[in-house]
């Protein structure tokens, strides 16, 4: 069996932001306490899918994302959702009241205090009744962790807990046990290490996936995949490699002007015919992207480290909508708003380079009094960060249309 105490050198690099994410968790918290979830919550402060943000299952999602991931699964998971294709509620069987003619307020009254129910349960410790719950698994012990972050962990995938419980106990973790279970063995290993022993729970759980970030990939694949039954997957311990101490730490960051330049006209040459795998390109694009975004939040937290309300007011947008216009909203010290456009590549750096924007983005960047581009160099290896203010606003980046948006009208022919 291995010790956490192993993987000691990566405390120094570890943002565990969690201040931020405690405020979050009792915001949400102060806005559903228990007695509100059983009498007065209505459908419509619950639902998912009609595009209420403050919804408690979106926020559970989305806001909350930090405190552990429940993405996956279709919103069925949540037992009642409204269906956007369907234009519809939808109650899932066993919430359905009476059987058979289900009515919608009633089907809601009866899961609202079967949450409210849960939460208790999880208060006294109740592992029978916890686990007779019939709520999806996911969604159960997010809430859990959410409402006692002291006594649950914030992870709540199988397949992850079987992972990081590998990692440490190799071949004699309980596969067979269940997620309780096998969230109090990581949690034996936090307890009796000097560290992490005076964590919360949501802390150590976040530095289980610094740890191992390996982790993120196959949360991808339980994305992709649906969740399926990974019984059959074999995994690899991940050894202790502590870096040298002559390296620096990253990313590295550098602020850069843009410039006027001349654009030479070019044209391409079609050198043959070939499939392109737009699936696998864009998935790619997405990885990248993701990582370059992660670089650039723990830059804006450790820029921000001496204005900590400011650097509780750091948002990761796109995690939220495309449709903001930007990726990242940060502060400069003043307390000015910064808008923050992240493009990510696994280029090493270039003082000439080009990247692709959407008309959202151009728009917002034409409009934005504080808006930024993050160029993110060498992503998945060693980051460095060449931040530039506005380009656009002054028309030195050279724009040049690669797609386009068709519209017509037909009628049958005569």
């Amino acid at each position: 069996m291995r010790k956490l105490s192993d993987f000691d050198y990566m405390l120094d690099t570890y943002d565990s932001q969690d201040q931020i994410l405690e405020d979050l968790r009792k915001e949400f918290v102060n806005s559903f306490p228990i007695d509100y979830i059983r009498n007065q919550m209505t459908i419509s402060e619950y639902i998912e899918g009609k595009g209420n943000k403050d919804s408690f299952c979106n926020r559970l999602e989305r806001e909350l994302a930090g405190l552990g991931s429940i993405k996956g699964a279709t919103a069925s998971k949540f037992g009642i959702y409204y269906s956007q294709k369907n234009q519809k509620y939808v109650i899932n069987k066993v919430w359905q009241t009476p059987e058979g003619y289900p009515d919608l307020l009633s089907s809601f009254k009866k899961l609202r205090k079967s949450i409210a129910d849960l939460i208790e349960a999880g208060g006294r410790n109740d592992k029978v009744a916890i686990q007779a719950h019939p709520l999806a698994t996911m969604v159960k012990m997010k809430i859990l962790s959410v409402y006692y972050p002291e006594k649950y962990l914030n992870i709540f995938s199988e397949r992850m807990l079987n992972y990081f419980g590998y990692q440490f106990y190799g071949d004699s973790f309980p596969l067979n046990a269940s997620r309780f279970e096998k969230q109090q063995k990581l949690l034996k290993l936090k307890d009796s290490d000097e560290a992490t022993k005076k964590w919360n729970n949501i802390k150590f759980g976040n530095y289980l996936y610094h740890l191992f970030p390996y982790a993120y990939e196959l949360g991808k694949e339980n994305l992709d995949n649906g969740y399926k039954n990974y019984s059959k997957i074999h995994f690899i311990q991940i050894k202790p490699q502590p870096p040298r101490k002559k390296e620096p730490k990253f990313p590295v960051a550098y602020d850069k002007q843009a410039i006027e330049f001349s654009q030479k006209k070019t044209v391409r040459k079609v050198q043959g015919l070939s499939k392109i795998d737009h699936i696998a390109k864009q998935k790619t694009a997405i990885d990248m992207g993701y990582l370059g975004e992660k670089e650039v939040v723990a830059y804006e937290q450790a820029r921000l480290v001496k204005y900590p309300d400011l650097q509780r007011k750091i948002k990761w947008q796109s995690q939220v909508s495309d449709a903001i216009g930007y990726d990242i909203l940060s502060f400069e010290k003043d307390g000015t708003p910064r808008q923050i456009e992240v493009k990510s590549t696994t280029a090493k750096i270039s003082e000439k380079f080009d990247f692709i924007l959407t008309e959202n983005e151009r728009l917002h960047a034409l409009t934005l009094p504080n808006y930024w581009i993050y160029r993110v160099f060498d992503v998945k290896n060693k980051p460095v960060i060449y931040k530039i203010k506005n380009p656009l606003k002054n028309e030195l980046a050279h724009l040049k249309p690669i797609k386009y948006q068709a519209t017509i009208k037909v009628r049958d022919i005569r």
